[in-house]
């Protein structure tokens, strides 16, 4: 007969998704394009800064970001 030994695995949910972002991040960055081609790279740092900046707008909803969408 054999013995089978188990630990208990703890599972960091945010360690996991740590990894998954960086592994996407990598993904991304090694594959440097898609269907369309390449990325600018002036592109993605505007898009990387302001995704660190906080939102201007509150949109509550489908309807009220189309109004917004139509009057600008």
């Amino acid at each position: 007969m054999y013995k089978i030994i188990t630990k208990p695995v703890v599972v960091n949910k945010y360690q996991l998704t740590a990894e998954v972002k960086l592994l996407r991040s990598s993904l991304i960055g090694f594959l440097g394009e898609d269907e369309e081609g390449e990325y600018r790279p002036e592109f993605v740092a505007k898009i990387l800064h302001r995704s660190q900046q906080s939102p201007t707008r509150v949109f509550r909803g489908a309807r009220d970001f189309l109004s917004r969408l139509r009057s600008a």
